[in-house]
């Protein structure tokens, strides 16, 4: 897995993409290598992003005098502005760019990265190069059936993906661990039965540190609401195992 990637249409003035800020670099350097026999310029957003998520994103659009992008993005003087949902689906996601931004910003709260990192890891959306890497394979982290396209042509790990997806399965998934309490869950590796199952790749807290939720690839082995010990620091620490999508 090199990276996510949103694909925006519906615009007559080119395609979008949006990926994660982790992956940008990623994402712009493939592209630029692989574009044959296209006249083609790939250029990277450098003004301002923001990202708005909830039942309140039309009314905050509305405030701003910013048109709805609907199902697809639009673009204008204004800015950039695009739905781009969740990996994972749950709410409804705006990604603005440019001046809509900025726009966006002044009619509504602004809540710290923090914030948005505990709304990611609890929707199960994983980030490149800390959820995931190259050494991650897509069935790993799922959904493959409306994110992998297995009939393209050649990609990057063909031989070993495709014999995946035809008969065998992966070793591990992603999936979402939860324990009591405010605990620095990442980095932790997972037991079960004395036996090292899997480790957390990001984590935090929620309701006031009442609860912490991470991600981690798990042995397959391991059931949906198995409790797994994290060694976190000097203590051992119980966590519940979820799936995704399930919570």
């Amino acid at each position: 897995m090199r990276a996510f990637l949103w694909i925006l249409g519906g615009n007559s003035d080119g395609v979008g993409l949006v990926t994660q800020r982790t992956t940008e670099t990623t994402v712009v350097e493939d592209l630029t290598r692989f574009r044959f026999r296209v006249d083609a310029e790939i250029v990277p957003e450098t003004g301002r992003v923001a990202t708005l998520i909830g039942p309140g994103v039309a009314d905050v659009l509305g405030a701003a005098g910013l048109e709805h992008p609907g199902t697809g993005w639009v673009t204008s003087d204004a800015g950039t502005i695009a739905s781009v949902p969740f990996v994972n689906g749950g709410p409804e996601r705006i990604v603005l760019a440019g001046a809509a931004a900025d726009a966006a910003a002044a009619v509504a709260p602004i809540v710290d990265g923090a914030a948005y990192e505990a709304a990611r890891i609890a929707l199960g959306e994983p980030v490149g190069n800390r959820d995931f890497d190259e050494s991650t394979i897509s069935h790993e982290l799922g959904p493959v059936d409306s994110a992998v396209d297995f009939t393209k042509g050649c990609y990057l790990g063909q031989e070993l993906v495709a014999r995946i997806d035809s008969r065998g399965r992966v070793n591990q998934t992603l999936r979402l661990v939860k324990a009591e309490g405010d605990v620095p869950l990442a980095g932790a590796v997972l037991h079960s039965n004395d036996r090292e199952v899997g480790t957390v790749t990001s984590a935090a807290a929620l309701y006031r540190g009442k609860l912490t939720v991470g991600l981690a690839r798990i042995r397959h082995e391991v059931e949906d609401g198995s409790t797994v010990v994290a060694q976190v620091k000097d203590e051992l620490v119980e966590a519940t195992v979820e799936a995704i999508g399930q919570q």
